[in-house]
């Protein structure tokens, strides 16, 4: 009878490997019945500059806690990471959790994607590493042609291209300097018309002749200072009927003041057509530059001083002699319409 020979030292070396298999089949079966982590990356190779898309996901039970991949703006210091989306499906008592992770590289080489850290309900897991290769673009040297460098072209820029950056501070500039202008006229202007208001404070009538007593000292006409003579003529009549009658004659459009002068029987229509008359020359020289005949300086003149003789407060000879005063403003002379 023959006996079988038996090594125990190789059984037990056997059997111990069974236990380490056993026991590694039995935690990967814990950890996928508890969760799954499925990660892809697609492609695996890429050009430089282009991107490779990072899935990772996770099915787990709807109940349990789970904490994706917190991540910067890289991986590595080759690997950048362009953009991160997350996006999340139930199925019955199952949740998939997908972080789709895009990266893109400047360098060639074989970089390694480490194991990004996976939490779920505090235990901490990694998803699986891989290798990304970055090629370089390749540069045939033998066919590709050298060439010298190119000098600067000149390109034709026109005004508005070369300038609009700086159309609002030049806009902005003018305006500023015109109003500057304008508020030195203003001044001026008012300066000297000071010397065409009493003080102290003459009646309406007196402080009129006495202006127009100050404009012929100032000879405008015979300077050929037109401008001066008419505005300085024009500023006492309408300073006089504003004092004269209490209406905003300095105010009032010359279009207009003729006309509400008649209608408030101030003047009459006679009257009334020439002042216009004198208005619109006045205006046209003021403002067009565009001087009357010599004729018309004088008449002006006169007619001006004729108008506020003719218009000027006159007492009622029909009052008692005990009244001592009467006031001038409240005194208008009818005009005579016969």
């Amino acid at each position: 009878m023959q006996h079988k020979s038996f090594n125990i030292s190789t059984y037990g070396i056997q059997l111990l490997n069974f236990k380490k298999v056993l026991g590694l089949w039995l935690c990967f079966w814990v950890i996928s019945s508890s969760a799954q982590i499925y990660t892809e990356l697609n492609p695996e190779r890429i050009m430089i500059g282009d991107t490779a898309a990072l899935n990772i996901t996770v099915t787990v039970d709807s109940d349990r806690v789970v904490e994706m991949p917190q991540l910067s703006d890289s991986l590595s210091h080759y690997i950048e990471v362009s953009a991160v989306k997350m996006d999340s499906l139930q199925r019955g008592r199952n949740l998939n959790i997908i972080q789709n992770i895009t990266l893109t590289g400047f360098e060639p080489g074989e970089f390694l994607i480490k194991g990004l850290p996976i939490t779920i309900d505090g235990e901490t897991y990694l998803s699986k590493p891989f290798t990304l290769s970055i090629q370089d673009v390749e540069v045939d040297e033998n066919q590709q042609g050298l060439f010298s460098i190119k000098p600067i072209m000149e390109q034709d820029i026109t005004w508005w291209e070369r300038n609009k950056q700086y159309i609002y501070y030049i806009v902005a500039g003018v305006l500023f300097i015109l109003i500057i202008l304008l508020i030195i006229w203003l001044y001026y202007r008012e300066k000297k018309r000071q010397k065409y208001i009493s003080t102290p404070l003459l009646p309406p009538y007196e402080e009129a002749l006495d202006n127009l007593d100050k404009l012929d000292k100032e000879q405008y006409v015979d300077k050929e200072k037109y401008y001066e003579f008419y505005s300085d003529l024009s500023f006492i009549i309408r300073r006089y009927f504003q004092r004269r009658f209490d209406f905003p004659a300095m105010a009032l459009l010359s279009s207009d003041l003729a006309e509400v002068m008649r209608q408030k029987d101030y003047l009459t229509a006679e009257e009334s057509v020439e002042f216009s008359k004198f208005l619109k020359d006045a205006d046209f020289t003021k403002y067009a530059r565009q001087v009357p005949s010599a004729e018309k300086h004088a008449h002006y003149r006169a007619w001006i001083e004729e108008i506020i003789n003719r218009t000027r407060p006159v007492l009622d000879e029909t009052l008692p002699d005990h009244i001592p005063s009467i006031d001038d403003s409240e005194k208008i002379r009818k005009i005579d319409r016969s």
